[in-house]
């Protein structure tokens, strides 16, 4: 689980592509996915609102994120996430005119 730290303005969508690079000194990378935001703010764990604010008790919301098999990382590992542009559809492309 991911956390898009309150006031931010990424836009998120499921389905989403992403890259992670761990922060350790032998980096390791991969591509990922989004498979779930969250619809509301939670807690994050105070770690990572330290390294946002500054300060304990920051808020975000929850992302989930489908990671290939092979990529290695410890539960709890601080990694750095790049989200890629979500894809637009267009008007001939929306779900809803299927």
């Amino acid at each position: 689980i991911a956390f898009l730290p309150q006031g931010s303005e990424i836009p998120l969508s499921i389905g989403q592509s992403l890259e992670i690079k761990t922060r350790s000194q032998f980096v390791k990378q991969c591509k990922g996915t989004v498979t779930k935001v969250g619809e509301s703010y939670e807690p994050m764990p105070d770690q990572l609102s330290q390294l946002q604010l500054f300060k304990i008790g920051g808020i975000g919301i929850p992302i989930l994120i489908e990671l290939p098999d092979e990529f290695q990382c410890l539960p709890g590992e601080l990694v750095n996430i790049t989200f890629n542009t979500p894809v637009k559809h267009s008007k001939t492309e929306s779900l809803a005119e299927r």
